[in-house]
């Protein structure tokens, strides 16, 4: 018997987890090259199990918060998809 988790199940778990209604905050942060953020996927349940994080260390950087976001249901390429606004770092030295 084979499994199928429907697109619009799939759009559910997106708007639950990463959404959270409206009180979650979700956040984009720059890493340099030394960050091991890209590499580690075992046992990550929160940003502090990662071993070498790397922030950006540019004049003016700043972690920014994502708004705008939306999750939708891709039915013709059978995927869910969360989207925000872009960000910009106009002053990142």
């Amino acid at each position: 018997m084979a499994d199928q988790f429907y697109n619009e199940a799939k759009r559910r778990a997106l708007d639950a987890l990463i959404n959270g209604g409206s009180a979650a905050d979700v956040r984009v942060r720059l890493v340099m090259t030394n960050t091991t953020c890209d590499t580690e996927n075992d046992g990550i349940t929160d940003f502090a199990d990662f071993t070498t994080v790397d922030v950006c260390d540019g004049a003016n950087y700043v972690d920014k918060a994502l708004a705008s976001e939306a999750v939708t249901t891709d039915d013709g390429n059978d995927r869910a998809e969360y989207d925000a606004a872009d960000l910009t770092w106009t002053a990142l030295g």
